[in-house]
């Protein structure tokens, strides 16, 4: 979740968009950033970029996704 919390503290989550297209997160990701997030000053940003950039994990994934815990 560090990768996410930074980019997003400095507003160039596009930057991760342009490299990867689409994030994919573990379920525990989600629940770390958006639920218990409220700890960091980051959430605003992240919710507002979750849905366009960010897959969470409910399935396997094929290998050419990136994924970060």
């Amino acid at each position: 979740s560090t990768p996410l919390v930074n980019f997003a503290a400095i507003n160039r989550l596009d930057i991760l968009e342009q490299l990867f297209g689409e994030i994919c997160v573990p379920k525990a990701v989600e629940q770390e950033l958006l639920k218990k997030g409220k700890v960091y000053p980051t959430t605003t940003i992240l919710k507002e970029h979750w849905s366009i950039l960010i897959k969470v994990i409910t399935e396997q994934i094929s290998s050419n996704k990136v994924v970060i815990i």
